[in-house]
């Protein structure tokens, strides 16, 4: 009879270890659907009460690093290196050591993080050194050095930089902006590739961080991403400024246009500008499109006098990839309607600065849309120009120091303000040492200078 009992009493007990057993891992299975759906407060409380339950079972271990896990995830990491640190204390043997031990130092780091934050803004910048030419860089860089040298300078909170190299690769834009997140940086500038701009962008808007492209210049890089900004114009939106410039500011309905064909850059820009036009009310008399770069003398003919005359302001969309080769093409063309009388007002691109005016152009009303203007007489200009020499080794600043410039000022004045950058940014305009930044809603730049062009060269429009 008692091996009878003994074997009895055996089996119950099994019964009862077997439905602890479930226990646990029911209540483990519970906080960890909590846990993989981001409700970290009551996975964190279901952890922890399996935790707890004693004598300990075969979820202890795993009960204590998933709580931890939950507490780092809710952002509590002071709490969390303390409820780990168990770990070291009263399961050194646990195969979870090693994971517990991952968890705190990430804890850690963000604690650090979260010190450096709180004494200083910090603005991440992801440009290449590797490229062809690394003076880009390193212009782009000394600008923004001067903009965060000046702010710190002045007081309140101070700004550091933080720099990842790009690599000009893939992979290296990548891991840069995923480095500079990982960091906890406030912002971005960078990349510099149109390219690279759209591998970066889905990293920067998840992470809820703003990242504004200094030199990218291609269409549609922006996309859906809400932290994404393109500080450089696209060769549409510098068409279309030119129309908005035509239409409202100068007061013209009745408008030309002319580009050259295989001429991307010439047909975006047109494009723009005929589109804008259009948006605006005005009338797109005709809009001519060249076969050849010879064609641009022969506009008058191809046009016709009369249809020339019709019309209150010609778009001339010149774009050709040598710079000596486009000025001699626009004063061509613009010797040609000077020799004519009644021409209409001649509008053009940002080119058109170095261009040399003759006398039969003289006649002209020319003017033209510019990304780039520096105003030589102002203090602030001179007091960057003498701190970037001193930066750079005497050499002066060239259009990228001033875009780096312009860029991180912007970005660190909307910081010391305070509140959502990513809302500032949408709503703030910025006059800039050497540009214009104004976002439209799809957060693309549309600010330029409109510029007039006659034989003393070329003067901000008033």
């Amino acid at each position: 009879m008692p091996s009878v009992v003994l074997a009895v009493l055996l089996m119950a007990s099994g019964v009862r270890v077997a439905s602890a057993q479930d226990a646990h891992e029911a209540r483990f299975a519970e906080a960890l659907a909590m846990f993989e759906t981001g409700d970290y407060g009551r996975a964190y409380d279901g952890f922890h009460a399996l935790y707890n339950m004693r004598p300990l079972h075969s979820h202890t271990t795993a009960a204590l690093l998933m709580a931890g896990k939950s507490l780092y995830r809710e952002e509590r990491y002071e709490m969390c290196i303390q409820l780990l640190g168990r770990f070291h204390s009263e399961h050194r043997s646990s195969s979870y050591l090693g994971e517990a031990e991952r968890v705190i130092a990430y804890a850690r780091l963000k604690l650090r993080h979260a010190e450096v934050r709180s004494s200083a803004f910090l603005l991440g910048v992801a440009l290449p050194l590797n490229v062809a030419d690394p003076a880009t860089t390193q212009k782009l860089f000394n600008g923004i050095h001067v903009a965060v040298q000046q702010h710190n300078q002045r007081g309140g909170r101070p700004v550091r930089i933080v720099f990842r190299d790009t690599h000009a690769s893939r992979n290296g834009v990548r891991d840069a902006v995923q480095a500079l997140v990982g960091q906890g940086v406030d912002a971005i500038i960078g990349p510099l590739y149109s390219s690279d701009v759209r591998r970066a962008a889905p990293i920067a808007d998840a992470a809820g961080i703003v990242m504004v492209a200094p030199m990218a210049n291609a269409d549609g890089i922006t996309g859906p991403w809400r932290h994404v900004f393109q500080a450089n114009l696209s060769f549409a939106e510098r068409g279309r400024f030119v129309a908005q410039q035509a239409v409202q500011r100068l007061g013209y309905e009745t408008l030309g246009i002319v580009s050259e064909k295989g001429r991307g850059r010439s047909e975006e820009m047109a494009r723009g500008f005929a589109e804008e036009a259009s948006a605006q009310g005005a009338t797109v008399v005709f809009n001519l499109k060249l076969d050849a770069t010879q064609d641009w003398m022969r506009i008058p003919g191809l046009v016709g006098l009369d249809t020339l005359r019709s019309i209150e302001a010609l778009y001339l969309s010149v774009h050709q990839e040598n710079t000596r080769e486009e000025h001699r093409a626009v004063a061509g063309v613009l010797t040609r309607l000077g020799r004519l009388s009644d021409m209409p007002h001649i509008l053009g691109t940002e080119s058109w600065g170095g261009v040399s005016v003759s006398t039969f152009a003289e006649q002209l009303d020319i003017s033209y849309g510019d990304v780039f203007h520096v105003r030589r007489m102002r203090s602030e200009e001179r007091t960057f120009q003498r701190e970037y020499r001193a930066l750079a080794g005497a050499m002066a600043p060239d259009r990228l120091a001033y875009v780096g410039f312009d860029v991180a000022s912007f970005l660190i004045e909307l910081m010391a303000m305070g509140g959502s950058l990513v809302d500032q940014m949408a709503h703030r305009a910025y006059e800039g040492l050497g540009t214009r930044i104004q976002f439209d809603a799809n957060r693309r730049n549309t600010a330029m200078f409109l510029m007039h062009l006659d034989a003393r060269g070329s003067r901000l429009a008033r």
